[in-house]
């Protein structure tokens, strides 16, 4: 998405009568992103089979030309001097790997491991190779299930 108008929030500003006392600031925002998600399935036999999915995601936005508000309950804008850095980069990365394992006729043996892992900065430009890198650094979250069913034959 490029080029869109976005808020960015408000500040108090007594001499905005027009908005009641505050500045509601806007800027246009380029935004880039990058996101596949990739899934492998292997049969080994019947009874055992492996499943993979991973789904990395990489964002970037810049922030620019910014505008306040120029009355309520109006589009009207005029040009401000906004003195933060909203840009930004968000990277994130979510796999899981399941095992399935038929012990025994009708009984079943999952083994499941999820992990994700995000972190921000704000860069705001968008380079695949060094966001991609920048996921290797940050903490993961793993979570680890097993679940077994057991088929009686009463």
């Amino acid at each position: 998405m490029v080029g869109c108008l976005e808020g960015i929030g408000e500040t108090g500003d007594a001499a905005a009568a027009q908005t009641y006392g505050k500045r509601y600031v806007f800027a246009d925002l380029e935004q880039r992103s990058f996101e596949i998600g990739t899934r492998a399935d292997w049969t080994v036999n019947a009874r055992l089979s492996f499943q993979v999915y991973l789904q990395p995601f990489v964002a970037a936005g810049h922030y620019h030309d910014y505008h306040a508000l120029a009355a309520a309950r109006t589009r009207d804008y005029i040009p401000y001097a906004y003195g933060g850095n909203p840009d930004f980069n968000f990277r994130s990365l979510r796999g899981n790997a399941v095992v399935r394992w038929e012990f025994h006729p009708g009984s079943t043996l999952y083994l499941v491991w999820t992990q994700s892992r995000s972190n921000n900065a704000d860069v705001g430009d968008f380079q695949l190779g060094r966001d991609l890198r920048g996921l290797v650094g940050a903490r993961p979250e793993n979570i680890f299930l097993v679940k077994m069913s057991y088929w009686l034959g009463l």
